[in-house]
């Protein structure tokens, strides 16, 4: 019985590792390929004979669009977006976690609630309420919108860290003389660097790799992220596989390098404020 059991669970293991292996392949080894050879033998390795960085050479000079420019355009908006979430998020969880009443309960259970909300359900009445403000199809409405998406999150994660520090820590700043900006910013604050890292490296995968909103909130402007300059330079009608491949490459390097070297952060991160707790 043990032995089917441990078969069954290696073999649902197996599927799911497939699932997510078997499109990542493919992207992987036809970025490299001449484009008959893409479609013809779509998860084949390139060997000696066909590699080829043709596509890369294509996918950079592409008149329609601008690698660099949209891994600036991103990256700034990665860089905006982060910061600000974090730190209005570290500092409204400190507040939240220090305070026991009824107001700080309800603005933290507001903030839950909006975990269960699915962002693009309110793309329609953010179109609406930016555009009445003059900020629709602009970086800072875009941003204020990535914000208010994140900060729910990122206010669930710093509550747990917070409410594992002892409060002794802000009493001994203030008999110190600190203010409340000063006992956060310098006791409280050093203090959430492992939450600080994993919300950092999450927030900057999930910003640059969205793609509902720039696109709508952004609309035709000049400035596109890598995810929507892909998306208008491929078109529907692009039979050039290998050079869609390239683009892909190119898009989810950044944050899968990114990933990689800081996965580590990510799960102690997310886990110690739940066991100091």
């Amino acid at each position: 019985m043990r032995l089917l059991q441990r078969g069954l669970r290696h073999g649902v293991l197996l599927l799911v590792v497939a699932f997510y292996a078997i499109p990542f392949w493919m992207v992987l080894v036809n970025g490299f390929k001449p484009k008959k050879l893409v479609v013809r033998e779509p998860l084949s390795p390139p060997t000696t004979e066909t590699f080829t960085l043709d596509n890369f050479e294509r996918a950079l000079n592409d008149p329609t669009f601008d690698m660099l420019f949209a891994y600036a355009f991103s990256t700034l908006l990665v860089v905006l977006v982060v910061g600000l979430t974090i730190g209005l998020g570290s500092g409204l969880s400190w507040w939240i976690a220090r305070r026991d009443d009824r107001t700080a309960r309800i603005v933290y259970v507001g903030l839950l609630a909006g975990l269960m909300v699915p962002p693009q359900v309110l793309v329609i009445p953010v179109v609406k309420v930016l555009d009445a403000m003059g900020l629709l199809f602009t970086l800072p409405g875009l941003v204020l919108y990535d914000i208010a998406v994140f900060l729910p999150f990122t206010t669930f994660v710093y509550v747990g860290f917070v409410r594992s520090l002892p409060r002794e820590l802000d009493e001994a700043a203030a008999v110190d003389g600190a203010g409340l900006l000063t006992t956060f910013w310098r006791v409280i604050f050093p203090l959430l660097k492992p939450a600080t890292a994993s919300l950092a490296v999450l927030l900057a995968v999930f910003v640059w790799n969205d793609f509902i909103n720039p696109l709508v909130l952004l609309g035709g402007a000049g400035a596109y992220t890598v995810t929507t300059g892909i998306y208008r330079a491929v078109g529907i009608f692009s039979s050039d596989f290998g050079q869609v491949f390239a683009f892909i490459q190119l898009a989810g390097a950044p944050m899968l390098a990114l990933f990689f070297l800081a996965q580590r952060y990510i799960v102690g991160g997310l886990s110690g404020g739940a066991v100091k707790g």
